[in-house]
């Protein structure tokens, strides 16, 4: 096992702990929105790629996914955690 292969094996294991109040930026632009209400894909109206948020919730049928909360928009949007980098870990008490 080379050294590469282990810096991989911790770099995924980082990600996976992203919780509930972690501090977050978005490293990439979707494409559509999701409307809950509807349950229905849409354009994007805001430009979230390096934007920081929150994740305010675990995505319920998803695992790696992460709804995140982009306060300075209003606007929430389900996220994979691939596509977040860690800011600050949230304490929730």
């Amino acid at each position: 096992m080379g050294a590469s292969t282990v810096h991989y094996m911790c770099a995924c294991t980082l990600v996976m702990k992203m919780k509930v109040g972690d501090l977050v930026r978005c490293l990439f632009q979707p494409r559509a929105s999701w409307d809950e209400k509807t349950q229905t894909a849409g354009g994007m109206e805001y430009q979230i790629q390096n934007e920081l948020g929150i994740i305010i919730k675990d995505h319920e049928r998803v695992g790696n996914l992460k709804l995140v909360l982009f306060p300075q928009f209003g606007y929430t949007q389900p996220i994979a955690i691939s596509a977040l980098e860690m800011i600050c870990e949230g304490q929730i008490d």
